[in-house]
């Protein structure tokens, strides 16, 4: 795995740790020089924000590299609000699935939710959060109130942003 090392970065450099992955922490920057290393090493699962990893396709385009070629599987990308055009463009230009991680400092920092490979864009919550909730930005009434029991179904919180949800 190939992280930056912000507090994003950080808290999924432990967390892979902890699952036992190998973790390379490039931090941003220097572009060619990861590029060189996502060759040298073949990480499986990228982690940065979705617009660097768009600039690292260009970058890798123009070295000759082609993401094809590599053997990431999967890409971890937040830190920043990005739509499904985005992700789409994501997966088709670095052939990897590209997932999206909330997290709010405020509340946990990075790790609120995370999207799953089996849902398209359903978030699973963290355990830690224990009861989740969609809120109306209109009058504060609680729409939607989930349990752990329940809690998979609930689109991944936006903390009063006034971000639209949607829900199936």
């Amino acid at each position: 795995m190939a992280t930056g090392c912000s507090p994003g970065g950080l808290g999924i450099h432990y967390g892979a740790e902890r699952l036992g992955a190998s973790v390379i922490p490039i931090s941003g920057g220097n572009t060619k020089r990861q590029i060189l290393i996502m060759k040298d090493f073949g990480p499986t699962i990228l982690t940065c924000t979705p617009s660097y990893a768009l600039h690292l396709a260009e970058a890798a385009a123009e070295l000759g590299v082609g993401f094809e070629d590599l053997k990431f599987k999967s890409g971890i990308f937040g830190a920043e609000p990005w739509s499904k055009t985005c992700a789409t463009k994501i997966e088709r230009k670095l052939h990897l699935n590209a997932l999206d991680i909330y997290g709010l400092s405020e509340v946990i920092g990075p790790g609120v939710s995370i999207e799953c490979l089996e849902g398209e864009m359903d978030s699973t919550f963290s355990k830690i959060i224990s009861s989740p909730k969609v809120v109306s930005p209109d009058t504060g009434e609680v729409l939607l109130m989930a349990s752990q029991e329940n809690w998979y179904s609930l689109p991944s919180p936006r903390k009063r942003s006034h971000n639209p949800l949607s829900h199936p």
